[in-house]
């Protein structure tokens, strides 16, 4: 469901409370060409397939422990790893070309929010030059895991046993 509001603000987001709906301002379903609306509503699709908002709240509260400056770095990278992802649906479903002009036409709109609730996924979250760097070069930012890495994660598992069964005691 794709919900038109009226406003002199761009906006662009997944929302999943209390229904999970798009909603666009008017502003952007102006600006933006057909194709490129078509973009935007794939990837806030992608957000709502994903469950974002919800892995969204999870990871607030899970990081609400940490220092600020590990916290507020944790959560910036999930988040440009989260719109990457969502990215790469809506290119796949569309053109990235036209992902990308979205992109950047609808960050010349929009002024950037004070808030950023958990159950929110707003098209512009993340730093943008990475997300259209990763539209126009997908090849590049591929990583693989080394195989010291997965020695060390086999490694881990019976430790991560051991922990497991001494927190039910």
């Amino acid at each position: 469901r794709v919900d038109i509001v009226a406003g002199d603000q761009a906006l662009a987001m997944a929302l999943c409370v209390p229904k999970c709906r798009v909603v666009v301002s008017e502003q952007v379903v102006e600006q933006l060409e057909a194709a490129e609306f078509r973009a935007l509503i794939e990837h806030e699709r992608a957000h709502l397939a994903r469950g974002v908002a919800y892995a969204s709240l999870v990871l607030g509260i899970a990081t609400m422990f940490l220092l600020p400056r590990a916290r507020e770095q944790l959560r910036a990278a999930w988040r440009l790893a989260v719109e990457q992802s969502c990215d790469g649906i809506a290119a796949y479903r569309t053109d990235a070309l036209t992902l990308a002009s979205a992109l950047l036409k609808y960050a010349r709109m929009h002024r950037p929010r004070t808030l950023e609730p958990a159950m929110v996924s707003a098209f512009d979250e993340a730093d943008l030059g990475a997300r259209i760097r990763f539209l126009l070069y997908p090849q590049t930012h591929v990583i693989e895991t080394t195989s010291g890495l997965r020695w060390w994660l086999l490694a881990s598992l019976p430790i991560a046993f051991a922990l497991h069964e001494l927190g039910e005691f």
